[in-house]
């Protein structure tokens, strides 16, 4: 993964962060970053949940409240080491050491 690696995204909630996020890897896959409100902490969780899936459609309601249940769960990145671009809305940095770790894990797997 080159070092620079900043793709689109695309979300469903936003508090500090995207909280839920989806962004696309050259390969088709796409990479789910979970880190939904939690009603047991009363609070959002400090790290998101990473799950990868192989058909995801943003458009459709049922790709976000289904990707976590089928896509595959691949590991945990605490959520200040994920590098947004300064509005936290477009971009996301795929080579941030953990994240790339993560994504080189599942490419590795396959």
């Amino acid at each position: 993964m080159s070092s620079g690696s900043w793709r689109p995204f695309v979300y469903r909630e936003f508090y500090d962060v995207p909280r839920l996020v989806a962004v696309s890897l050259e390969n088709g896959d796409t990479i789910i970053m979970d880190c939904s409100f939690d009603p047991e902490l009363d609070d959002y969780p400090n790290a998101y949940r990473v799950y990868v899936c192989s058909q995801f459609d943003s458009g459709s309601q049922e790709s976000w409240t289904t990707s976590t249940i089928s896509g595959r769960f691949i590991g945990t990145i605490k959520v200040e080491e994920i590098s947004f671009d300064p509005t936290k809305r477009a971009l996301l940095n795929l080579s941030t050491t953990a994240l790339a770790a993560l994504i080189t894990g599942h490419l590795g797997s396959r």
